[in-house]
């Protein structure tokens, strides 16, 4: 099984009925998140944050709207 942007491979675990999908190579991961165009904005796009109340975000379909944004924040 493969992640999506197949840069990295995925094995399943389950565990107590729940399964888990584990990367088996983290750093191809970072790699692959740091090519993405929200990474190239990160900074901009966290000071924009602190300054505003409502910040619409737009971008391209894969861009790292979704998945990207969120991380950023929370790290």
């Amino acid at each position: 099984m493969y992640c999506l942007s197949r840069f990295c491979k995925i094995r399943s675990a389950t565990l107590k009925g729940v399964t888990v999908l584990l990367a088996e190579d983290g750093q191809a991961m970072l790699k692959s998140r740091a090519a993405l165009p929200m990474a190239a904005v990160k900074d901009q796009l966290l000071s924009k944050i602190k300054e505003n109340e409502v910040v619409v975000v737009g971008g391209e379909t894969g861009c790292g709207k979704t998945t990207q944004v969120f991380i950023h924040i929370l790290v």
